[in-house]
C-alpha cells in the first residue's frame, strides 16, 4: 500500500475533476454576476451551488486523505514537473493535516458560502435580472429567497424556458415597483357598499339572492322592506321587477315559519318575515335599481311601491363632503401670507415649465397645460413631479389643487369630468409600515372624511391624489427601506386612479432605483407605468412674471442682473429663492452683492433678518423670552439636534422637548450678550439668575421659553401630525444644519463659540448631512464665505481645503477616526485611479474594472501554489511549510474577499468580512498557541526567521485586498460612503465656480473625468 494516497490514480482523477469542476462552476458563475442584468438569479443559483458542492467535496478529501490542501495542488501538478525541472515533486510525501490548516480550511469555506448566499439574497437589490417565477413566488406569493427553489426552476426551465426569462428585461435595471391595484369586487357587492356609505338608515344582510339578482333589507327608521337589485341598465332592471313581485307574493302566502320556503332562504330572512301570511299587503315595499351604467336617478311609484333608479355615477356624487379641505386649500393660497411678505402665494406663482428628460430642452407650454392634458386621458400613466430645492414642486401642487378646485365648484354636474384634487402631503409619514386605508386616513381624518368612501372615489377615477414631498418620508435610511414606501404608495394606484407624485431626484441612490421606486418603465397599454417630469428653472420671462407685485425699480434690477447662465440666475430661476430675494432685496442691500451671490447668502440673509423682526416686536409681545441672538442659537440647535438624530423635517413635541431642555443647558452666556443695545434687547446671559428666577421658578421659565422657539422662531405647526413642528421650509433645516458645522471654522469668536456649543450638545458631524445634498451644498458655499473672511481666494487652495472637510470630515484639529483608516486606502487607490484613465481613458472603465476584479483571483491563486512549492521545496520541513502556507493562506483569504466583498456585496458583507479576518486571527492564535510551542521545543527558534516575511505578507495582502475593494467599487456601483462625500465634493466645486484645474490638482485628472462621467450618465 502507498504511503502517499495521492499516487493512487483514481484518488488523481476524482480530485482533479473536483478542481475542474471548481473552476469552471466558478468561473460560470462570476460571469453570470458580471452580467446580471441579462441573467436571473436561478442562472446564479445553480453554477454558485456547483462551485460550493466542489469546495465542499475539495475539503471532505483533505479530511479524509488526511492531507491539506497544499499536497493537492502539488499532486495535481505533479504531471508537469518535468516541464519546469520540478522532479523532486514526485518523489514529495506530503504532510498530515495540522489542526490549523483544517480550521482555517473551514472558516474559508464558511466565508465562501456566506458570499455566495449573499450575492444570492441580494440579487434584486444589486440590479440583477428577475425571472418571471421568481416575480410570482416573492412578488405575489412574498416567498423569501430560496436557493433550492430556483435550483428546483432552473431544473423546470429544461422543459418551460418561459419561466426564467427576465421579467420586465426590456425596461430598467430593478423590477419597477408600480404595478397597480385591482379592485375585485364584483358589481353588486360594490353597489351595496356605496348605497350605504351614502345612505346609513339601511341595513342589509350578507347574503346576496343570486337568482333574482338583490339583496333584502330594511330601512331603519320606517321599518320597510328594501329591494336593492343590482344591475348593468335601466331596461335590465326593469325586465327583473316582475320575478322579485312574484318572489314577494309567494312570501306572502308562505307561513311565518322560518324552516320553510321561501324564508328559508339566507338572502330573505329575517327581511321579509313580516311579510308572510299578510295577503293585503300592508307591508311597505321600497325598491332600488343600482344601474353600473349610465347617468341618472329618479324616482318612480307604481301601484303604492317606489321604484328608484340610481346610477353608479349618481352613487359616487356627493358621497364625500370636501367643505372644510376646499376651505383649507383656499386659505393657504388666498390668504396664507408668505414668509416675512404681506403677499399671497396667489400674488407671485407662476406656472413652471418641464423637462421629460434631464438633458432635455424645456418645453414650450406650462406645467398646468402639460397636467390637465394628462387628466383627460384614459390611459395607466402617473406622472412623478421632481425638483431640486426651491424650484417650486409644492407650490405647484398647492396651485394645481386650487384651480382644480374652482373648476369643480362651479359646476359639478357639468364638471364632473373634474377630478377632485386629494393633496396628501408624505412629510414625516413611513408609509411602509401603514395600509393604503390607513395612509388615506392619515390626510381623510382631519377633515372629518370617511376613509372608505374616499377610496371608492379614488377606485372610481374622481380623485387625482397628489402624494407631495415623498423626499421627507420617515424611516429612509437604506434603499429597501425607501422602496417599501413606495409599494404601499403604488398600491393605491387603481385603472381609474390618477396619481402625481412629487419630491426631490436625489432622495435616490441612483437612476436605478429611482426608475424601480417611482415605476419608471417603457409606456404601456397593458399595465400601469409613471413617467417623470422634470421642473425647469425660470426663464427671464418667468421671473419677471412672478416679481409682479414687487417695485418696479427691484424687479428691473434683479432682472437685470440675472444673465443667463450665471451664478445668480441659477439662485433666482428657483421660484422659492427668487421670492426671498425680492423681499430683502432693498432691506439687505443685495445689489451690490454681485456675483457673490448664492444660495447660502440668500437663506442666511433672509433668517437673520427673520429673526431680527421678532426682535423688533420685543416690547410689543410680552411672552418672548429670548433675544434675537439666543432665538438664532435654539434654531441652529432644534435643527442640529434634528440632523444628528436623522429626523426628517418633523419634530414632535417630545423631542422638540428634549432638544429645547438640552440647549438651555448648554447655551453659552457669550451668546446673550451677541446683540447691541440698540437693538433695545436683553443682554444678561439666559441662565442668569438676574434675568430669571431660576431657583424658584425653572418649570414656569422653561415653558417659557419652549413657547418662545415655538412661536417665534422658524418652526411652523405640521398639519399632517397633531403635535409636531416643521421648519417653515425644509431648506431651512438643511441651511441651519450646515450653518452650525461651518462656524466652527469662523473668524468671529461668538459665532465660533455658538457652534462648538450645539456640536458638542448633539455630536452632529459632517455624515449626519450626508443623506441632504442640499445640505451639503449649504455648507459648501458657507465654507467658502469662511474662507473669503480669512483671506482665501485661490481656487486650487480652496479645492483643496473643501476637499479636507467634506471628503475626510476635517473640521477642526484632528481628523475623524473613520478618515484615519480610510486615508491610508482611499489615497492610493485615487492616485492609482488618476493613473489607469490616463493610460485607459475614462471610456474603457468598465474593462479596467473586471481586470481588477479578477486581481484577487490570480492573487489567491497564485499565492497557494507558491505555499505549496515552498513547502515542497523546504524538503518538507514542517515548520517551513506550515510559515508558509499559513502566510500565503492569509493573504489568499484577505486580498479574495477584501476585493470581492466591494466588487459582489455591499457595506453589510464587508463589516462580514471584517468579522471573518476576525475570527480567522483568533483561530490562529488559539490553534497557533500550540503549534508555537510545539516549534519551539522541536526546532528551537529557527522557525522565527520566516515570520520577517509571514507578517508582512498578511498586512500587505489584507491591505491589497481593501485597496482593490475601493477601486472596484469607485469604478462600478460607488456605493461607499466616501465616494458619495466625492461626488458632493466635487458638485460643490462645479457650484462655487472653481477652474477644472483646481479640482485635477487635488484629486487627479483621471478621478475628475469618472467623477464628470458619472454626473453626466446620472443626468440623462
Amino acid at each position: 500500500m502507498p504511503t502517499n494516497p495521492l499516487t493512487d490514480p483514481l484518488t488523481f482523477w476524482l480530485l482533479l475533476g473536483i478542481f475542474l469542476l471548481i473552476v469552471l462552476t466558478a468561473g460560470r458563475a462570476l460571469v453570470v454576476w458580471w452580467r446580471k442584468e441579462h441573467y436571473t438569479r436561478e442562472y446564479f443559483a445553480v453554477w454558485g451551488f456547483g462551485a460550493v458542492a466542489g469546495l465542499v467535496a475539495l475539503f471532505l478529501a483533505q479530511l479524509l486523505l488526511d492531507i491539506p490542501l497544499s499536497a493537492m495542488l502539488i499532486a495535481l501538478a505533479a504531471p508537469l514537473a518535468k516541464l519546469f525541472g520540478l522532479e523532486f515533486l514526485n518523489t514529495y510525501q506530503p504532510p498530515p493535516i495540522s489542526p490549523l490548516a483544517a480550521v482555517i480550511s473551514t472558516l474559508m469555506l464558511a466565508g465562501l458560502f456566506f458570499l455566495y448566499y449573499r450575492v444570492h439574497r441580494n440579487w434584486r437589490g444589486a440590479g440583477g435580472a428577475i425571472s418571471r417565477e421568481q416575480y410570482e413566488r416573492e412578488g405575489e406569493r412574498q416567498e423569501p429567497p430560496s436557493i433550492a427553489a430556483d435550483m428546483v426552476t432552473r431544473a423546470r426551465a429544461l422543459r418551460e424556458p418561459d419561466l426564467i426569462k427576465p421579467y420586465g428585461s426590456e425596461s430598467d435595471e430593478r423590477l419597477p415597483l408600480l404595478e397597480g391595484a385591482r379592485d375585485s369586487r364584483v358589481w353588486h357587492e360594490k353597489a351595496r357598499h356605496l348605497w350605504l356609505l351614502g345612505q346609513r338608515n339601511y341595513l342589509f344582510g350578507e347574503a346576496f339572492d343570486e337568482v333574482r339578482r338583490c339583496w333584502f333589507g330594511q330601512e331603519k327608521n320606517t321599518g320597510a322592506l328594501v329591494v336593492l337589485a343590482c344591475h348593468r341598465g335601466e331596461e335590465e332592471a326593469r325586465a327583473a321587477i316582475p320575478a322579485i313581485l312574484a318572489y314577494l307574493d309567494e312570501v306572502r302566502r308562505a307561513p311565518r315559519d322560518a324552516s320553510g320556503a321561501p324564508l328559508s332562504d339566507q338572502s330573505c330572512f329575517p327581511f321579509c318575515q313580516p311579510l308572510a301570511g299578510e295577503a293585503g299587503g300592508e307591508q311597505k315595499i321600497e325598491f332600488i335599481f343600482a344601474l353600473q351604467e349610465g347617468d341618472r336617478d329618479h324616482t318612480e311609484t307604481v301601484d303604492g311601491i317606489d321604484y328608484r333608479y340610481i346610477s353608479e355615477s349618481r352613487l359616487l356624487d356627493d358621497l364625500v363632503d370636501f367643505t372644510d379641505y376646499f376651505q383649507d386649500i383656499r386659505y393657504r393660497v388666498e390668504r396664507e401670507r408668505l414668509p416675512d411678505s404681506d403677499l399671497t402665494l396667489q400674488d407671485t406663482y407662476t406656472p413652471s415649465h418641464y423637462r421629460l428628460s434631464m438633458s432635455g430642452e424645456p418645453s414650450i407650454d406650462d406645467l398646468e397645460v402639460f397636467i390637465h392634458d394628462w387628466l383627460t386621458e384614459k390611459g395607466l400613466r402617473q406622472l412623478a413631479l421632481l425638483g431640486e430645492y426651491g424650484q417650486g414642486k409644492t407650490s405647484a401642487a398647492l396651485l394645481l389643487s386650487h384651480r382644480l378646485i374652482q373648476r369643480y365648484r362651479t359646476d359639478k354636474v357639468a364638471m364632473r369630468g373634474t377630478r377632485i384634487p386629494v393633496l396628501l402631503e408624505l412629510r414625516g409619514k413611513g408609509p411602509r409600515s401603514l395600509t393604503p386605508a390607513e395612509l388615506l386616513a392619515t390626510w381623510a381624518h382631519p377633515y372629518g372624511i370617511d376613509t372608505r368612501a374616499l377610496l371608492q372615489l379614488l377606485i372610481a377615477g374622481r380623485v387625482l391624489l397628489i402624494l407631495e414631498g415623498f423626499d421627507e418620508m420617515d424611516l429612509t435610511g437604506d434603499t429597501e427601506a425607501r422602496l417599501g414606501h413606495f409599494r404601499t404608495l403604488w398600491q393605491l394606484s387603481y385603472p381609474k386612479t390618477k396619481i402625481l407624485i412629487t419630491g426631490r431626484p436625489n432622495f435616490f441612490l441612483d437612476d436605478a432605483e429611482r426608475k424601480s421606486a417611482l415605476g419608471i418603465q417603457r409606456p404601456s397599454v397593458e399595465r400601469p407605468y409613471c413617467q417623470s417630469v422634470r421642473l425647469a428653472p425660470f426663464n427671464r420671462e418667468q421671473i419677471a412674471k412672478s416679481l409682479r407685485a414687487t417695485d418696479a425699480w427691484i424687479r428691473a434690477e434683479i432682472l437685470d442682473l440675472a444673465k443667463p447662465h450665471g451664478r445668480f440666475y441659477e439662485i433666482v430661476s428657483r421660484p422659492s429663492l427668487l421670492h426671498i430675494v425680492s423681499t430683502l432685496w432693498q432691506r439687505e442691500d443685495f445689489s451690490h452683492y454681485q456675483d457673490r451671490i448664492n444660495s447660502a447668502l440668500v437663506m442666511d440673509r433672509f433668517i437673520y433678518h427673520s429673526y431680527r423682526r421678532q426682535g423688533a416686536k420685543q416690547g410689543e409681545r410680552a411672552f418672548m423670552a429670548l433675544n434675537t441672538a439666543e432665538r438664532a442659537y435654539f434654531m441652529a440647535g432644534v435643527a442640529a439636534y434634528m440632523g444628528a438624530r436623522r429626523l426628517p423635517n418633523q419634530i414632535d413635541k417630545l423631542q422638540l422637548d428634549e432638544a429645547i431642555r438640552g440647549l438651555i443647558r448648554a447655551i453659552p452666556d457669550e451668546v446673550s450678550r451677541g446683540v447691541t443695545t440698540m437693538e433695545n434687547e436683553v443682554r444678561l446671559p439666559l441662565r442668569s439668575q438676574q434675568r430669571y428666577d431660576w431657583k424658584n421658578r425653572e418649570p414656569e421659565i422653561i415653558e417659557y421659553i419652549k413657547t418662545d422657539v415655538r412661536a417665534c422662531g422658524l418652526l411652523v405647526s405640521d398639519p399632517g401630525k397633531d403635535g409636531s413642528f416643521k421648519f417653515a421650509h425644509h431648506s431651512f433645516m438643511d441651511f441651519l444644519q450646515a450653518q452650525v458645522l461651518s462656524q466652527l471654522l469662523a473668524v468671529d469668536d461668538l459665532t465660533r463659540i455658538a457652534g462648538n456649543s450645539i456640536t458638542n450638545t448633539w455630536k452632529i458631524r459632517i455624515d449626519d448631512l450626508h443623506d441632504s445634498p442640499d445640505a451639503m451644498t449649504f455648507l459648501a458655499e458657507l465654507l467658502e464665505q469662511r474662507f473669503r473672511e480669512q483671506g482665501q481666494t485661490e481656487h486650487a487652495l480652496t479645492a483643496k481645503k473643501l476637499f479636507t472637510i467634506l471628503v475626510w470630515g476635517k473640521l477642526q484639529k484632528g481628523y475623524p477616526w473613520k478618515s484615519v483608516f480610510q486615508r491610508p486606502l482611499v489615497a492610493p487607490a485615487l492616485w492609482s485611479i488618476d493613473v489607469l484613465m490616463r493610460i485607459f481613458g475614462v471610456l474603457r472603465r468598465k474593462y479596467v474594472l473586471l481586470g481588477l476584479s479578477l486581481t484577487p483571483a490570480v492573487v489567491a491563486f497564485v499565492g497557494a501554489f507558491i505555499g505549496a512549492f515552498a513547502g515542497a521545496g523546504a524538503n518538507a520541513s514542517t515548520f517551513f511549510e506550515g510559515i508558509f502556507a499559513l502566510a500565503l493562506a492569509f493573504a489568499s483569504t484577505f486580498a479574495f474577499l477584501g476585493a470581492l466583498t466591494f466588487a459582489f456585496v455591499d457595506a453589510f458583507a464587508f463589516a462580514s468580512t471584517l468579522a471573518l479576518a476576525g475570527a480567522l486571527a483568533g483561530a490562529g492564535a488559539g490553534v497557533g498557541a500550540d503549534a508555537a510551542i510545539t516549534l519551539v521545543t522541536e526546532h528551537g527558534f529557527q522557525w522565527a526567521k520566516a515570520l520577517f516575511l509571514a507578517i508582512p505578507t498578511i498586512g500587505f495582502a489584507f491591505l491589497l485586498g481593501l485597496w482593490i475593494g475601493f477601486c472596484t467599487d469607485f469604478l462600478g456601483k460607488q456605493k461607499m460612503r466616501i465616494w458619495r462625500r466625492l461626488h458632493l465634493w466635487y458638485r460643490a466645486c462645479k457650484g462655487l465656480r472653481l477652474e477644472p484645474q483646481a479640482m485635477e490638482r487635488t484629486v487627479g485628472k483621471g478621478v475628475v473625468q469618472v467623477l464628470e462621467a458619472g454626473d453626466r450618465e446620472g443626468k440623462e
